[in-house]
């Protein structure tokens, strides 16, 4: 009895499980389907543009009064751009600190001269200071440092064949003896440095005009 009780067992399970498997087979086919059909019927929304960088984006009004300063960096009115840079050389010995008018440079490059001294060029556009100085004699690189600002170069002379080279510069120059009262002796500066000259930017730049 036992024996026979499982063997009928066994043979009504087959049909059993084969209809539970229909049944499972049937439900994940329909299941697949509906979710096709979602997919399929829900609209994909298009890819949205990317906000722009905020250095791309333009703000209303200010699109022709503010410009980015090539030698600053920072926003600054066309007007303040149109002035002519002007670049003027300044010593940088211990006796020469402090120099006048540094402070008020937009951008100062210091360069390295005869002796392991070194001498700035510093330029001047957004704002001009009263006196510059100890200001000092050019050298070669001089050329390419003053040459793109396309502006004007301040210096107290130099060797003949460096003017050569900074004279075919594309910048106005004019050394102290033919900018008037633009550059001034100081007997102090003197007896620290051996420099006498100062200048004074703002004559500078009306003698620059008036050449």
């Amino acid at each position: 009895m036992p024996s026979a009780t499982i063997h009928r067992s066994t043979r009504r399970s087959k049909p059993a499980i084969t209809a539970l498997t229909a049944v499972l087979l049937l439900v994940a086919t329909l299941s697949a389907c509906g979710a096709a059909d979602s997919s399929e019927s829900t609209p994909q929304s298009p890819p949205q543009p990317k906000a722009a960088p905020a250095a791309q984006r333009v703000v209303a009004g200010q699109a022709l009064t503010v410009r980015t300063s090539p030698l600053t960096g920072v926003p600054t009115r066309p007007g303040t751009l149109a002035r002519p840079v002007l670049t003027v050389k300044i010593e940088n010995s211990v006796d020469a600190r402090p120099q006048a008018g540094l402070e008020a440079a937009d951008l100062v490059v210091e360069e390295l001269v005869e002796g392991g001294i070194t001498r700035f060029a510093a330029m001047f556009q957004s704002r001009v200071p009263d006196h510059v100085g100890p200001v000092r004699s050019v050298r070669n690189v001089d050329a390419s440092l003053a040459g793109p600002t396309h502006g004007l170069f301040a210096y107290s002379g130099g060797a003949g064949h460096v003017l050569g080279i900074v004279g075919r510069a594309p910048v106005q120059q004019l050394a102290p003896g033919q900018a008037g009262n633009a550059y001034y002796r100081s007997s102090a500066r003197r007896a620290a440095t051996g420099s006498t000259f100062q200048a004074r930017p703002a004559k500078v730049c009306r003698a620059f005009q008036a050449a």
